[in-house]
């Protein structure tokens, strides 16, 4: 077996779906009876979340308190303005380009393109070093707080290279 990464994640599960997860690791800490059912005896699951805990990993603990930190100490409204400024910049960019935008009510920090054929769009998208994601027939791009106007650029030059569905 290849060895899992070692991390901090965080999921939540609705309790109707927990019994359809299947562990990725487990260890101790998953079963039942840790000293008697992972150490011996057939491995039975203890119930409720606990059943998908992974084993202990306090140096990733440590790192995801500092990131934690530090996105709890940001302007919530600064970052949004952040996000939205290049996704309007992708916005307009891609309307005047002739690409049919998908409509938004409100200002959004996600911009979808509809494309002919998305799949062709993503591999096009992607030689340029540009990622998105394709959704029912569209080119969907997400901007968060790193993102820039430079990346904006490279989308803008990357669409260049697309076809454009009719409106």
């Amino acid at each position: 077996m290849a060895a899992l990464p070692r991390g901090a994640a965080w999921l939540y599960v609705r309790p109707d779906r927990l019994a359809g997860l299947t562990q990725l690791a487990p260890n101790p800490r998953s079963a039942s009876h840790p000293w008697r059912d992972y150490f011996g005896g057939p491995l039975s699951y203890a119930p409720g979340a606990r059943r998908l805990d992974m084993s202990l990993c306090w140096p990733s603990w440590a790192g995801a308190a500092a990131a934690l930190d530090l996105i709890g100490s940001l302007d919530r409204e600064n970052l949004e303005r952040h996000c939205l400024g290049p996704a309007r910049l992708l916005r307009d960019g891609a309307g005047e380009r002739g690409f049919v935008r998908s409509p938004s009510e409100r200002p959004s920090h996600v911009v979808t393109l509809r494309v002919p054929d998305a799949e062709r769009a993503m591999r096009g998208l992607h030689a340029h070093g540009v990622r998105a994601t394709a959704r029912a027939g569209a080119v969907r791009f997400g901007f968060h707080g790193f993102n820039t106007a430079g990346d904006v650029a490279r989308v803008l030059t990357a669409l260049e290279s697309l076809p454009r569905t009719a409106g």
